[in-house]
């Protein structure tokens, strides 16, 4: 996989839709084709969004695939919103409030970025109310449900957030060090599957995500590229298995 396929936000979107069906097989109500498509679109745009407005100082694989394709991330930015708009609209009531509180997280991010702490807070949080929120309000389930299949989740996003951090050397990392995030990123990956096996049986096969999420920390490699392919592949890797295995 090259380098400006990943800073495209493709995988990224591609992730966030995986871990979404997982969730909703979880549940035992597939997601509907048009919801799929809207967290797809919807992801993509967000990333294609936060990619365009970085400087590129500490990572310049995206100043790099601005230069070489102009015209890539703004063309991604209006069709995955265009797209998750319209589509959107046509989700029930309570699916399009979870998205909306979705979208004011995305637009507070560069306010929150650099907050300590903070970062890995809400952007699981955001995460979890797609990947998690949006089939549990298509679905009917009970809020147990969606809190046994919510905690492996949000613990493995949180753990690859930390581990992005360190390798980026933001917010947290600053006072307490490249190592000890990687470490506790390692524990919440490791409290991941085991929250998940203690789980209700149906929820089980979410552990696959916090277990990919561990295999990934298990070297210590805090740097941006091993960060950006083999972390968050493990986020897709994991919803993958977790999906197939629900």
């Amino acid at each position: 996989m090259s380098q400006g396929w990943i800073h495209s936000g493709i995988p990224v979107a591609a992730t966030a839709w995986v871990l979404t069906e997982a969730a909703a097989a979880a549940m035992g109500a597939p997601l509907p084709p048009t919801a799929a498509a809207v967290v797809f679109l919807g992801a993509l745009a967000v990333y294609a969004l936060d990619r365009l407005g970085d400087d590129g100082v500490d990572k310049p694989g995206r100043a790099d695939l601005r230069r070489r394709h102009p015209r890539l991330l703004p063309v991604l930015a209006g069709v995955g919103g265009t797209g998750a708009v319209v589509l959107g609209l046509r989700l029930p009531f309570r699916a399009v409030a979870v998205l909306a509180a979705v979208v004011t997280l995305a637009l507070a991010h560069r306010r929150l970025r650099h907050l300590p702490w903070v970062k890995p807070a809400y952007i699981a949080l955001a995460w979890l109310a797609v990947v998690v929120g949006l089939p549990w309000s298509l679905s009917g389930a009970d809020a147990a449900t969606a809190v046994s299949e919510g905690l492996p989740l949000g613990l493995a996003i949180s753990a690859n957030v930390l581990g992005c951090d360190a390798a980026d050397g933001e917010g947290e990392v600053r006072a307490l060090g490249r190592r000890r995030i990687w470490h506790l990123a390692r524990i919440l990956a490791v409290a991941g599957v085991l929250v998940a096996l203690a789980g209700v049986p149906s929820s089980r096969a979410l552990g696959a995500v916090p277990a990919a999420l561990g295999l990934a920390l298990l070297p210590y490699r805090p740097d941006p590229q091993y960060a950006e392919t083999v972390l968050d592949g493990a986020l897709l890797a994991g919803g993958l298995v977790a999906w197939w295995g629900s």
